[in-house]
Protein backbone atom coordinates (compact mmCIF):
# COMPACT_ATOMS: atom_id res chain seq x y z
CA UNK A 1 0.00 0.00 0.00
CA UNK A 2 1.35 3.45 -1.19
CA UNK A 3 0.99 6.36 0.91
CA UNK A 4 -1.26 8.48 -1.08
CA UNK A 5 -3.81 4.82 -1.05
CA UNK A 6 -3.80 5.14 2.63
CA UNK A 7 -3.82 9.18 2.77
CA UNK A 8 -6.97 8.61 1.06
CA UNK A 9 -8.46 6.06 2.07
CA UNK A 10 -7.94 7.63 5.80
CA UNK A 11 -9.57 11.00 4.74
CA UNK A 12 -12.31 9.47 3.28
CA UNK A 13 -12.69 7.86 6.70
CA UNK A 14 -12.31 10.84 8.59
CA UNK A 15 -15.06 13.14 6.03
CA UNK A 16 -17.51 9.83 6.92
CA UNK A 17 -16.99 10.55 10.90
CA UNK A 18 -17.43 14.25 10.11
CA UNK A 19 -21.04 13.58 8.05
CA UNK A 20 -22.30 11.58 11.07
CA UNK A 21 -21.00 13.95 13.75
CA UNK A 22 -22.89 16.97 12.16
CA UNK A 23 -26.05 15.17 11.64
CA UNK A 24 -25.52 14.25 15.47
CA UNK A 25 -25.19 18.20 16.14
CA UNK A 26 -27.87 18.98 14.29
CA UNK A 27 -30.64 16.40 16.08
CA UNK A 28 -28.43 17.44 19.38
CA UNK A 29 -29.38 21.05 18.67
CA UNK A 30 -26.28 22.12 18.94
CA UNK A 31 -24.55 20.05 22.31
CA UNK A 32 -21.34 19.65 21.07
CA UNK A 33 -20.23 17.04 23.95
CA UNK A 34 -23.14 14.83 23.48
CA UNK A 35 -22.61 14.53 20.00
CA UNK A 36 -19.05 14.07 20.14
CA UNK A 37 -19.82 11.27 22.24
CA UNK A 38 -22.23 9.41 20.18
CA UNK A 39 -20.62 9.95 17.53
CA UNK A 40 -17.80 7.90 19.26
CA UNK A 41 -19.63 5.28 21.02
CA UNK A 42 -19.82 1.92 19.27
CA UNK A 43 -23.47 2.26 17.73
CA UNK A 44 -21.91 5.69 16.29
CA UNK A 45 -19.43 3.61 13.79
CA UNK A 46 -21.87 1.79 12.17
CA UNK A 47 -22.92 5.03 10.25
CA UNK A 48 -19.63 6.05 9.58
CA UNK A 49 -18.74 2.39 8.04
CA UNK A 50 -21.79 2.42 5.68
CA UNK A 51 -20.97 5.81 4.39
CA UNK A 52 -17.26 4.64 4.13
CA UNK A 53 -18.33 1.71 2.25
CA UNK A 54 -20.92 3.52 -0.15
CA UNK A 55 -18.07 6.46 -0.91
CA UNK A 56 -15.64 3.71 -1.80
CA UNK A 57 -18.23 1.85 -3.60
CA UNK A 58 -19.40 5.06 -5.45
CA UNK A 59 -15.72 5.68 -6.14
CA UNK A 60 -15.26 2.46 -8.18
CA UNK A 61 -18.67 2.28 -10.10
CA UNK A 62 -17.65 5.90 -11.37
CA UNK A 63 -14.06 5.09 -12.72
CA UNK A 64 -15.66 1.35 -15.04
Amino acid sequence: MTAYLIGNLLGRLLMSWLIVFLVVLLRQRGRFRVALRRSLWPWGWIPVGILFVLDILGTVLAHH
